[in-house]
């Protein structure tokens, strides 16, 4: 119940990973110590739905001052194609706010959608300056957004209005039950 660090290094022509660990509810232990899971050439355009639902997930490790080895923009930087990214961490309740920095998305400019990225992550207490870049019109592509934060029921922080900086061109935000 371990992903390995470089899961997918070896696969460089690999282009979609969504669902590649949905629904692994016991999947306990993270890449040892970051999120480099993808290939330094990275071809994938999907990664929706890749954790979606592994509530047990323990994230990377720390350093000796409490501040993560690795976060989410370690994740998605190599995924210079990435188109969606929809449901990511959906449930994934092990996932805290000092795992998302400012920008996780800085280097996605193919990015379309993000719907429900982190829909019922309960360990997210507060959410970054900007989500996406701290760049106006970086993401020019991304249309959907739906629903993000969903049932991110202990958000107790003040969201600054520059979260949505670089995402100009969303259409949709709400979420519908």
């Amino acid at each position: 119940n371990t992903v390995g660090h470089d899961i997918f290094k070896n696969l460089s022509k690999l282009t979609d990973i969504r669902g590649t660990f949905s629904g692994c509810s016991k999947l306990s232990t993270f890449i040892a110590d970051d999120f480099n899971i993808l290939p330094t050439t990275c071809n994938i355009v999907d990664m929706s739905d890749l954790f979606y639902g592994c509530s047990a997930l323990r994230m990377p490790s720390k350093d000796s001052l409490g501040k993560p080895l690795s976060t989410l923009a370690d994740l998605f930087a190599p995924a210079t194609k990435l188109e969606r990214a929809d449901s990511v961490f959906w449930g994934v309740n092990t996932l805290t706010s000092e795992y998302l920095p400012d920008a996780i998305f800085e280097n996605n400019k193919s990015l379309i959608a993000i719907v429900g990225l982190f829909n019922g992550c309960l360990g997210l207490t507060s959410l970054p300056d900007y989500l996406c870049s701290k760049t106006p019109n970086n993401n020019p592509k991304l249309l959907y957004a739906s629903g993000i934060f969903a049932n991110c029921e202990n958000i107790t922080s003040i969201i600054k209005n520059t979260l949505f900086t670089g995402m100009e061109k969303v259409q949709h935000l709400g979420f519908y039950r």
